[in-house]
């Protein structure tokens, strides 16, 4: 029962309804009867126009559940009054909010001072989409300040299914009219001629050829036939489906010209609203008189191009021309009746749909979630006398651009009391900084950014189409460029015609300031989604080869002539191998202030890549309040940040400059990506409130957990993040593991369950042994070997492994599978390749769900081609010990920690970092230790293992492990060995070694097929 001096919340709600006013203007907020045929009455209703109406139902802290209750029976589903319909005519979306103890316990001024301090005020929405019933958090409350359920009614008022349900139908009525588009413009080379000219989309296909095709570089250096290509049609019919939506938003109102010191009106009462082509035949000539008139007042962007289509394209066939239209208008008249409040951020999803080209450069297209997630986490707060400077140099579509801008909006707002039409201009114009390659990308990010406040005109944006591939000087000179990495080299784009565009709503002929400056140092924030292309990365796919400035626009003279263009630029990070996500986050560094935040999705590989060390140890050395976020799901897909780019990703925001914590980085490991925008953006907001989260260098307990009501969402570790290491803190699902691996790499087995720790001598790969070389200098042109597969390969001359043979290497012992050939006239390289000639192996691509073994001996000495490398000891009694500890659990803990979690059950090592790699220091064993690792193995190298993701259930592993730790360690207590064996269960059902695959291996099954075969396996199981 509630105490005598508590307040009840009838006498707390007017005070919150007041506060909330202020902070969400534009939104009714009332305390009202809302429902047709009934009194009942929630304790404050909420409505803005394009959002679901919402009430609010408040209660006590110690109500449990009678507010949900309440209002599922009493409010979701009932009609409203006129008064109160939003999108929709009945209630759909209700919050229930929790007054906490402080608040109920305080009176007169100091309610509203509790009310603003309170960081623990409970809410929940509830409601129904589809006609089914949903609730955010699924368990429990989420927890924040007032300004946080403000931020929940603006963000959580459209369930994600109907953005969803408007982007599919958009993408259809797109493609469908984009059909038909195409099949006009072959039957007409004007149409073609003049869609070329305005898009500048042509591709170089040859038409008849397409099949024969072998190669990416064989297609760029034909000279075939042009054609106009789908992503041309498409790309065409999207830039006129936005230009309706955003003729709809203006048409018949004023619109503010605030350029000048007074505000002038323009008229736009003559400009038909989409309704007004309902039901009529569409006539071409009535949309370009409409565009005509708003091209006069502004939105050269959204127009221009799209009016140049109907006017110069559309006339070489009326009939065809008027269908593709109608089709087009349906497309944007659909969208505008859904009364979406995002309807302009979703043309940039469907944009990032229908971009052939991505297949090749690798543009990512940033969710909305993960948009939502990185924007609070770069702009916690502002300052609303000094609002941010934030630029993305790799816009895209705008959705990071977008994200912080709704952001600052929002905090804004709910500052001031004011609204964001205030700030538009001036954000839009000086404080907003955009910039990519491709001219339809750009004209989407100001679309997306200006619908905002489509009423206020614009004058020159710090948007750009950067200049990309050959341009040609005044002086008539030809220069390669390389898009927004110029910027590496100045301040400035070279506004010219055949460079950079820079985006401003005035006419052509209005005479605009050129805002084109990017100084260094300037920016608050910078937050990127780089396109994370790199040379080499897809061999295996030579019809879809993606590489650094790759395309189907340029030849493969251009591309060599670019990338020469680019390592000429200054850099200080960037890395070949680490590819273009490496030259964005330079770009990004130079281009920040000290104290300014960056904010960057990357492979996931960055984190323990040696050809991004350079960047860690930036961030490492320069930065602070480094928060590297990641998603801890099986399947690499559901563990990026990107709609497709089909690998794990991880974000990295970190603080300009040196302070305190220099040197920590705190790592987030999602345990699903985030469903939502409301629940992204509270994710964002925890961690900025989580004070002391777990460490590394704890007792084995795990991370600090991060929830949303009841439901966890995240766990959280603080690491050292020291120069030249590997960051290997990501994707993980039991932090515990963490601290177990970073006291193992400290000499420590410190195991979860385990009282105290147990010094072991540990070492790196490279300071007990000699690693082998990469396959290019053994195979490679100048290599001195060339390699043929052969069951015999163990009687020949120079035998080899060639890579991985998964059946075939289950035990520690295995059989080379190549012989090699001298090449004479590479022959001086021999003494270089041989002098690492070892019986030991190591396998640094294993995939946990197939490979077995780590480390592998051969009976005779064998060279390591490429998979698996050479491990050569000055002492040939460590060859054993080491097969033993690497194979081992704690062998594949070090292993799983040091390797790339980007691919699907795969541990992926470099051979730079395999000299990283921890190991146990066999130099320091005695000789009764190293006798007894070699009877372990001799007992044990012939056993058929199971694949690593099922240690729990080998058998023979737990034989390994146990006889290791008792035998050559001397830990003989019940209680270590059974902390190993729980070890041995949370790492098979880490993501990243379990992966997505349900099938168990048979060692018996195996030998059997093979046996049929007539080949017979070594070992036994």
């Amino acid at each position: 029962m509630p105490k005598q001096h508590e307040q009840h919340e009838t006498t707390i709600t007017p005070h919150v309804a007041e506060m909330l006013r202020k902070m969400c203007p534009g939104w009714k907020i009332e305390q009202a009867s809302p429902f047709e045929g009934s009194q009942a009455t929630p304790d404050i209703m909420a409505k803005r126009a394009g959002h679901q109406t919402i009430a609010i139902e408040a209660k006590p802290y110690h109500k449990t559940r009678e507010g949900v209750s309440q209002v599922r029976n009493r409010y979701i589903g009932r009609k409203l009054t006129t008064k109160w319909v939003g999108v929709s005519e009945t209630l759909h979306t209700a919050m229930v909010i929790r007054y906490p103890k402080g608040v109920m316990e305080a009176s007169g001024e100091n309610l509203v001072r509790a009310l603003k301090a309170a960081h623990d005020i409970e809410y929940l929405l509830i409601g129904e989409t589809r006609g089914k019933p949903y609730q955010f958090p699924l368990e429990g409350y989420a927890r924040g300040t007032l300004a946080d359920i403000a931020n929940a009614l603006q963000v959580g008022a459209v369930p994600q299914e109907q953005i969803d349900d408007a982007v599919a139908q958009m993408d259809r009525d797109i493609k469908v009219a984009a059909t038909w588009l195409e099949h006009a413009i072959s039957e007409s080379d004007a149409m073609c001629d003049v869609l070329e000219e305005i898009l500048d989309q042509r591709v170089k296909i040859p038409v008849d050829a397409e099949s024969e095709r072998e190669t990416m570089d064989d297609m760029l250096e034909e000279t075939p036939e042009l054609k106009v290509s789908e992503q041309t049609c498409r790309m065409a019919c999207l830039i006129i489906t936005n230009a309706f939506v955003f003729q709809n938003a203006i048409a018949g109102k004023k619109i503010e010209d605030n350029k000048a010191k007074e505000t002038h009106k323009k008229d736009l009462r003559t400009v038909n609203p989409l309704s007004h082509y309902e039901g009529r035949a569409m006539n071409w000539r009535e949309v370009v008189e409409d565009w005509e008139t708003i091209l006069a007042v502004n939105y050269q962007p959204i127009f221009k191009d799209a009016l140049r289509m109907l006017r110069k394209a559309f006339i070489y066939d009326v009939a065809m021309m008027n269908k593709v239209l109608e089709k087009l208008w349906h497309a944007a008249y659909t969208l505008v009746q859904s009364h979406l409040p995002q309807i302009h951020e979703l043309a940039g999803e469907i944009v990032q749909r229908l971009i052939i080209d991505r297949k090749y450069v690798k543009t990512n297209y940033t969710l909305p979630t993960s948009a939502a997630l990185l924007s609070a986490l770069v702009c916690p707060d502002i300052n609303v006398d000094n609002l941010p400077k934030v630029a993305d140099f790799a816009c895209g579509t705008g959705a990071l651009l977008n994200g912080v801008y709704k952001r600052v909006q929002r905090l804004y707002e709910q500052k001031t009391g004011r609204s964001s039409v205030e700030i538009h201009r001036d954000m839009l114009e000086n404080n907003l900084a955009g910039s990519d390659i491709y001219s339809h990308n750009t004209h989407i990010t100001f679309a997306t950014m200006a619908s905002a406040h489509p009423k206020v005109t614009l004058g020159a944006t710090r948007v750009i189409t950067a200049p990309y591939g050959e341009m040609k000087t005044a002086e008539g000179n030809t220069l390669y460029t390389t898009g927004s990495l110029e910027l590496l080299n100045t301040e400035e784009f070279e506004i010219t015609e055949l460079a950079a565009e820079q985006l401003h709503g005035d006419s052509d002929e209005s005479p605009v300031i050129m805002n084109r400056r990017y100084p260094d140092g300037e920016m608050d924030i910078v937050l990127q989604n780089p396109p994370f292309s790199r040379d080499g990365a897809d061999n295996n796919s030579p019809k879809a080869r993606k590489g650094v400035f790759v395309s189907h626009q340029h030849s493969k003279h251009d591309k060599e002539k670019m990338k020469a263009a680019l390592a000429r630029k200054d850099t200080r990070v960037t890395h070949g191998q680490a590819g273009l996500g490496s030259y964005f986050a330079d770009l990004a560094d130079r281009k920040l202030k000290k104290g300014g935040v960056m904010g960057i999705i990357l492979p996931i590989s960055c984190l323990t890549g040696v050809s991004w060390q350079k960047l860690r140890n930036l961030w490492a050395t320069q930065y602070h309040n480094v928060t590297i976020v990641t998603i801890a799901e099986d399947d690499k897909s559901d563990s990026a940040f990107s709609a497709d780019t089909g690998m794990a990703e991880c974000i990295v925001v970190a603080t300009k400059g040196v302070a305190e914590n220099t040197g920590r980085g705190r790592f987030v490991c999602l345990d699903y990506r985030p469903k939502s925008n409301l629940e992204a953006s509270i994710i964002g907001e925890y961690l900025h409130t989580l004070q002391k989260p777990s460490q590394a260098e704890d007792i084995p307990h795990g991370g600090t957990r991060l929830t949303i009501g009841e439901q966890q969402i995240a766990q959280v570790i603080e690491c050292p993040i020291p120069q030249d290491e590997v960051w290997s803190a990501a994707r993980t699902k039991s932090m515990a593991t963490l601290q177990t691996a970073h006291h193992l790499r400290n000499g420590q087995i410190w195991l979860p369950l385990q009282l105290a720790p147990i010094e072991i001598p540990m070492a790196r790969v490279g300071e007990i042994a000699q690693t082998g070389f990469h396959a290019e200098v053994i195979q490679g042109k100048k290599g001195p070997f060339s390699i043929n597969k052969s069951r015999t390969a163990s009687d020949s001359l120079y035998p080899f492994i060639s890579g991985a043979n998964y059946i075939e290497q289950r035990t520690m012992v295995i059989e080379p599978d190549a012989e090699g050939t001298v090449r004479p006239e590479n022959r001086s390289e021999l003494g270089k390749v041989m002098s690492v000639n070892s019986h030991a192996h190591y396998y640094m691509l294993p995939t946990f769900s197939a490979t077995s073994q780590l480390a592998m001996l051969t009976k005779h000495p064998s060279i390591g081609a490429s998979a698996v490398t050479n491990i050569k000891f000055e002492n040939t009694q460590h060859e054993a010990p080491f097969a033993v500890w690497c194979n081992s659990t704690l062998g594949l803990l070090c292993h799983w920690m040091h390797s790339a979690k980007d691919q699907t059950s795969r541990g992926k090592i470099k051979l730079n970092a395999l000299k990283m790699l921890p190991t146990l220091d066999i130099r320091q064993l005695s000789e009764h230790q190293l006798a007894a690792a070699e009877r372990i193995f001799v007992d044990v190298a012939n056993r058929r293992m199971k694949p690593l993701r099922e240690c729990d259930k080998d058998p023979w592993r737990h034989v390994l492990d146990a006889r290791l730790l008792a035998e050559v360690l001397g830990i003989t207590d019940d209680e270590t060995h059974k902390a190993l064996h729980a070890l041995r269960k949370t790492l098979s059902q880490e993501p990243s070694i379990k992966g997505t695959v349900k099938r168990q291996c048979n060692l018996a099954k195996e030998r059997q097929q093979l046996r049929e075969k007539g080949i017979e396996l070594p070992g036994s199981e």
